[in-house]
């Protein structure tokens, strides 16, 4: 981990730049939840990211080696960027991320190894002793990404205590594009399965039990000020459009 300490503009500015190349030695928590990965607690003030990289269209390839860069902005405080290479099985994560007492704005980027395909950014509140969850996808190079104007997540039949959504994207006429949209997680897990349909279930908290999903979001970074955003929120039930360029998650005030 490097700390630099840099002065922009006259203006002293605190920007700690951690550059991590996870190896798969490192990642065994991914698959032992967060608990592993955090080694079984996340302080207070403090938040985790993980994520996984795959390619939006076709079979939704992994994306091994993409630069994801996060930058967070505590309450009362400098922004903080922090810089992750996702392994061969596309996964990224970044443990004790600052929020503050509830919760920070996040802006995450996704910066493809090669030309082959387009990068992603997007944006959320990371909650306070959560964990956040990215399925982010990468469309191909030169897809019309500005044609995509609406994007949705639809509940599908709950199965052995998982809850599976459809996520899909659509043109500005309203026809259904072979996309499929990023998807963050506030709270749980993904898998992706057949037909872009996406198998949630709760990730396990690391002092006991589990979090709950607070809210699934899908979007995509269609390069316009409109960018096609839903949120669903599993408690209530409840969907919200959201055409701006920022999307929040519905967080936890723990």
């Amino acid at each position: 981990m490097l700390h630099l300490n840099k002065n922009a503009g006259g203006m002293n500015q605190l920007i700690k730049f951690c550059m991590l190349t996870l190896t798969a030695l490192a990642l065994n928590g991914c698959g032992a939840g967060l608990a592993g990965f955090t080694g079984g607690s996340i302080p207070p003030g403090r938040s985790v990211i993980q994520g996984t990289v795959v390619q939006a269209t076709g079979t939704h390839a992994i994306v091994p080696n993409a630069v994801v860069t996060i930058v967070t902005t505590p309450p009362g405080g400098s922004p903080l960027t922090y810089r992750v290479v996702t392994d061969n099985n596309g996964f990224f994560a970044v443990n004790g991320l600052p929020t503050g007492s509830v919760n920070s704005p996040v802006a995450v980027t996704i910066q493809p190894p090669d030309s082959s395909l387009e990068q992603q950014s997007f944006d959320f509140l990371l909650a306070n002793q959560r964990g956040t969850f990215v399925l982010a996808t990468l469309p191909p190079a030169g897809y019309p990404l500005a044609s995509i104007s609406k994007v949705t997540i639809t509940p599908q039949t709950t199965t052995n205590g998982t809850q599976a959504y459809q996520v899909q994207a659509y043109d500005d006429h309203g026809a259904l594009l072979p996309l499929l949209p990023t998807v963050i997680l506030d709270g749980g897990t993904t898998v992706l399965g057949n037909n872009d349909v996406l198998d949630v279930s709760q990730e396990d908290n690391p002092a006991g039990g589990t979090f709950p999903v607070n809210s699934i979001t899908a979007e995509v970074d269609n390069g316009t000020s409109k960018k096609p955003v839903q949120v669903y929120n599993p408690v209530n039930k409840s969907m919200n459009g959201n055409s701006s360029s920022t999307a929040k998650n519905s967080s936890s005030t723990d």
